[in-house]
């Protein structure tokens, strides 16, 4: 059988941590920055075309594609990245099972929109859930190639790969708003965006389907299974709350979800993605240098921390002027959903890390086994809340998750074999500035009341980030004196 080349994650596990980490995690930020860019301009600009009913609309039908997708050994993907060995005869077995899943699942979902059984909920628009479901054999086309270039710490082709998809998608989403398609430009964008990276993901990885002899084709192997559930387990988690709230409420509450969602996705995407993406492929490289991950997962720790904390809580602060401002007046009922998803990203980001700390030392049972505990949980707690409105259903589910957050930190401490005190050291400091820096926004809030809503935002976000930052520089002043010390001395030994 012909053995896969592999010697790029071979090289990348020789070479010292922090070199490679800090490369992985300016590709990773570079792949989250710039297509997170492009996703807000037409965010802004759809929100303000569109309403909340159009969002809905697709929004019901992606939901259900999304977790249809999920369906198709999702997790074939990161036994690819996690695994020691690979040869040909595993990517050609995973590819063809994966694809052969995803053509049977799409087929079902066509059925349901040439029926039109979900008229009800997509303004009679029942042929979006036939052009959204053409993601999923994209999705599934996609998994061997992207894993490939991920388990050789390509960063910079992910980075490439997100930016060409969201400029792609971008344009299509925006040449057809101006032509008058309305949510159809909504409902092409997705698909637009996954088959861009499909494409760039095959060029990158430079390997393609070759049937290997009939004896050597190989099944699902355990990892992967568990990997699969854990993300089937975790797309419904994510997405019930869209697809119980659009059979209760409908369209228009579930735009004002879907919208609140995005925002909150946005931000998440732009903290968390940088080190989230670069997590799991790293540490699965040096899954056997335990030292070497601990280190690495408390200095990514630390930095999740100190950007989303502020992030987040700042955006709550701030959003009753923001929302209207960028999105238009019509969505100054999303504020509120908006600030109690915000409460949640304070744990997103380090969620994040959790995840691909535990799946890169080869825990996937561990982390199905949590996911499972939070959607069995998340379930019936959406089918309780969802008819009293979104703002009691987002308060349930929030709260939910902060209940189970002890897990994973007991899952974190116990691989990498610390304390829990020493794991969430590293939070106290950020979250005491970002409670400052709060405070300071509002004292300026009451000081600018009458201005016009520009300055007034310009105001508080000023205030905000100069406070956020003496705050910090001020709690962290133990840790910065010794590293500034020893930089000017080696500065005048220099000269």
């Amino acid at each position: 059988m012909v053995e896969f080349d592999d010697s790029a994650r071979t090289s990348a596990a020789a070479g010292p941590l922090k070199r490679r980490a800090i490369g992985a995690v300016v590709w990773s930020g570079v792949n989250v920055a710039l297509p997170s860019l492009v996703s807000f301009a037409v965010f802004m600009v759809s929100s303000r075309w569109l309403g909340p009913s159009d969002f809905g609309a697709v929004a019901f039908c992606l939901s259900l594609c999304t977790i249809a997708s999920s369906l198709c050994l999702s997790g074939v993907g990161e036994y690819i990245v996690q695994a020691k060995k690979l040869d040909q005869a595993d990517l050609y077995s995973q590819f063809a099972i994966c694809l052969g899943a995803a053509l049977l699942i799409y087929a079902g979902m066509s059925t349901i929109a040439v029926f039109g059984w979900v008229d009800d909920f997509t303004l009679g628009h029942s042929e979006i859930l036939f052009l959204l479901g053409i993601k999923i054999p994209l999705d599934a086309l996609n998994i061997v190639p992207a894993a490939l270039v991920e388990r050789g710490l390509r960063f910079s082709v992910v980075a490439a790969r997100a930016t060409f998809a969201s400029l792609f998608a971008g344009a299509v989403t925006l040449g057809l708003l101006f032509a008058g398609y309305g949510l159809w430009a909504l409902a092409t964008s997705p698909v637009a965006a996954q088959a861009a990276i499909t494409l760039v993901n095959f060029m990158a990885a430079g390997w393609r389907p070759m049937r290997p002899p009939v004896s050597a084709v190989r099944g699902v192997p355990r990892y992967a299974l568990f990997a699969t559930g854990t993300r089937i387990l975790n797309t419904v988690s994510t997405q019930i709350d869209q697809t119980v709230t659009g059979l209760v409420l409908g369209p228009a509450a579930l735009g004002v979800l879907n919208f609140a969602k995005r925002i909150y996705a946005l931000c998440a995407d732009t903290v968390g993605g940088a080190l989230g993406a670069s997590v799991h492929p790293i540490f699965s490289t040096i899954q056997d240098d335990r030292a070497r991950v601990t280190r690495g997962y408390l200095m990514a720790s630390y930095a999740a921390a100190a950007v989303s904390f502020p992030l987040f809580m700042g955006l709550a602060a701030v959003s009753g002027d923001l929302v209207p401002f960028l999105f238009g007046e019509h969505w100054a009922i999303a504020t509120l959903p908006v600030q109690i998803l915000c409460v949640q990203g304070l744990i997103t980001s380090v969620g994040l890390l959790q995840a691909g700390l535990i799946r890169g030392l080869g825990k996937a049972d561990w982390w199905f086994y949590y996911q499972m505990s939070g959607t069995l949980t998340s379930i019936p707690l959406v089918l309780i809340l969802a008819p009293y409105g979104v703002n009691v259903l987002l308060t349930g589910l929030v709260l939910r998750s902060f209940a189970f957050w002890f897990i994973p930190v007991l899952m974190s401490v116990r691989l990498l074999q610390i304390s829990p005190m020493t794991y969430l050291q590293q939070f106290w400091r950020p979250l005491l500035a970002a409670l400052v820096m709060v405070a300071g926004v509002k004292l300026v809030e009451t000081q600018v009341e009458d201005w016009a809503r520009v300055y007034r935002l310009g105001a508080l976000i000023a205030s905000g980030v100069l406070v956020y930052a003496a705050a910090l520089a001020l709690v962290e002043a133990a840790r910065v004196r010794p590293a500034m010390r020893q930089l000017l001395s080696q500065l005048k030994g220099s000269s």
